[in-house]
């Protein structure tokens, strides 16, 4: 049991490493990113390979937005979700590496910090419990 504690509290280690990384990468992108209103013009839906245990595909909303220098883009978000979070037409704020205008993350809380947040808990959990079956006798 104590050995399987250690690799749970390991497991959870390594997951609590991968979203405190993500969210220090959302953090600097954000520090260096230029911020733009856009608007969702339509969803990207992956019919292939993310379909979810409830039948449903996930769903990425595309967003139209201008940046600085008045070039208008129209970008697929790179998080996606079974149920639409965002409708056509609605507005929203955007973070985009002004270096390369197509690289942008919506300003959403799902969408910069949901994952990240779920595997910082999850990890925690896992170490925390680890800790307990490894010491438990």
């Amino acid at each position: 049991m104590k050995a399987f504690g250690k690799l749970f509290s390991f497991i959870g280690l390594c997951i609590f490493v991968i979203g405190a990384g993500k969210c220090a990468y959302n953090f600097w992108f954000i520090s260096k990113a230029n911020q733009a209103t856009g608007k969702v013009v339509g969803h990207w839906v992956d019919y292939e390979n993310t379909t979810v245990s409830n039948g449903r595909s996930m769903r990425f909303p595309v967003v139209g937005y201008q940046s600085a220098d008045q070039t208008d883009y129209r970008v697929k978000a790179g998080t996606g979700f079974s149920l639409t979070r965002f409708r056509k037409g609605d507005a929203v704020v955007v973070y985009y590496d002004p270096g390369n205008p197509e690289k942008m993350q919506i300003n959403d809380i799902y969408f910069l910090w949901g994952l990240e947040s779920l595997f910082i808990v999850m990890g925690l959990l896992m170490m925390f419990f680890g800790r307990k079956m490894s010491s438990a006798n």
